[in-house]
């Protein structure tokens, strides 16, 4: 496995686990105001995280 892919599985556990911390919430502006530091770190990284896999699939890195 190229050491520079994305774990898939992990995406899609932290996937999961990110729309479990957003349900609780139901929109950012209540994330950000109501939500934990962990909670939003989570979900933060687990945006940044997504959208760099979706690049590199655009280019052909994934």
């Amino acid at each position: 496995m190229d050491a520079h892919k994305i774990d898939l599985k992990k995406l899609n556990e932290d996937k999961q686990k990110a729309f479990n911390i957003f349900g609780k919430y139901g929109s950012f502006a209540a994330l950000y105001r109501e939500g934990t530091e962990a909670d939003i770190h989570f979900v933060d990284n687990y945006i940044s995280l997504a959208a760099v896999y979706e690049q590199r699939k655009l280019v052909g890195l994934e």
